[in-house]
């Protein structure tokens, strides 16, 4: 996987939202796979290694994040059109998205070894690549352009939608990327507000540590009675 794409599955895995959840049952589920039919004997664990587009039972990863970024960096290198039916900091299952297809994976928390392992995979798809992926919602598609969005607001979600397609194969709507552009650049401005909001406080603590210095801060109050540099 190159540089580009390792960034573009970074940036999508930081979408999703744990959830505080607390479930023994599944934290001490052993591995198994539908494909070898059933439990299989422990065997040694093997690490997840980026780049690799592997999954298999009893992978291990360092953290819940880090098996998303797996089945992400797996959905997109491979074109399947994968979706997360749940998540959280202790377990995580995913399907396919494509109606009657058997693949799934399932993964949680393991004691023993302090890590997070895969312990069911049916790693069989019967069906066949849509040229969709549901882990593209509006909201992943915003994270994965939101850096380059601040470093060119100008790029166009005709753009956003080829890049998308040449890396990955799979096709986002124009809509999908014109909201994912509209939100990304929404929550740049945010970030810029709160930024420069923090700049009197940013004065003052100048003013402690440099007590002899002479420092102007100028304002002016904008059409709609906003303070603004």
């Amino acid at each position: 996987m190159c540089e580009e794409e390792e960034t573009i599955v970074e940036n999508l895995v930081s979408a999703f939202v744990n959830e505080e959840e607390n479930d023994d049952y599944y934290q001490r589920t052993p591995p198994t796979s539908d494909s070898e039919g059933g439990e299989i004997p422990r065997c040694p664990y093997d690490r997840w290694r980026r780049g690799s587009g592997e999954l298999k039972i009893s992978l291990v990863f360092e953290s819940m994040k880090e098996f998303r970024e797996a089945v992400i960096e797996y959905a997109l290198k491979a074109g399947w059109n994968i979706q997360f039916s749940r998540w959280g900091k202790l377990k995580c299952s995913a399907v396919c998205g494509i109606k009657k297809c058997e693949w799934r994976i399932y993964c949680s928390y393991e004691r023993p070894v302090s890590m997070w392992m895969i312990k069911t995979f049916q790693d069989q798809h019967t069906c066949l690549p849509d040229g969709r992926c549901r882990i593209l919602s509006q909201q992943v598609i915003c994270d994965m352009f939101i850096n380059e969005l601040r470093n060119d607001p100008s790029l166009k979600p005709v753009d956003m939608q080829q890049k998308i397609h040449d890396l990955y194969n799979v096709a986002p709507s124009h809509n999908q990327c014109r909201k994912a552009k509209k939100k990304a650049l929404e929550l740049i401005e945010a970030e810029y507000d709160k930024q420069y909001s923090r700049m009197k406080d940013y004065r003052d603590e100048l003013k402690k540590t440099n007590k002899n210095s002479t420092i102007e801060l100028r304002t002016v109050i904008n059409a709609s009675g906003k303070e603004v540099f």
